[in-house]
């Protein structure tokens, strides 16, 4: 199996997957770019290299059928999608996730995102929520903090 490269740009269809799954997973572009940005350290999707593009794809529960560097695929027409991500690999926050993370920071009643985005840091040392390991412990520090409120 040949290696994908760690220096060459990403390439066309990478990047077409990629805002695919990002499409797929609910995440809008802000939380797309505080993504790539705190994991890649990219403002673009156009800046990461093939091996870049392919971690974020993984974290994104998506592999392309073709990946740089390895032989050529025929995926015949009706043919089931790939497999999702193995396990232990990192999964991205689910749009389930995503709202009750909303809800529950409306509840507490911060009056900007900059204080909320303060407690995610200070309290999980988290700069954004991406994966659903985050996810969880920003919903349940949430929750404890409204229990705490009533």
């Amino acid at each position: 199996m040949t290696e994908i490269s760690p220096t060459k740009a990403i390439t066309r269809s990478q990047i077409r997957a990629i805002k695919m799954a990002q499409r797929a997973q609910g995440i809008e572009d802000g939380e797309y770019r505080q993504i790539l940005d705190s994991q890649f350290q990219v403002s673009s999707c156009t800046e990461l290299t093939r091996r870049q593009a392919s971690e974020l794809l993984t974290m994104f529960g998506r592999e392309l059928a073709n990946p740089p560097g390895q032989p050529k695929k025929k995926i015949r027409a009706g043919a089931a999608a790939p497999a999702p991500a193995q396990a232990g690999v990192t999964a991205m926050a689910t749009p389930d996730q995503r709202r009750l993370i909303a809800e529950l920071v409306g509840e507490i009643g911060w009056m900007d995102e900059a204080a909320y985005n303060r407690w995610l840091w200070n309290s999980l040392r988290i700069r954004a929520v991406a994966t659903r390991g985050q996810a969880a412990k920003a919903i349940e520090g949430l929750k404890a903090m409204r229990r705490r409120q009533a």
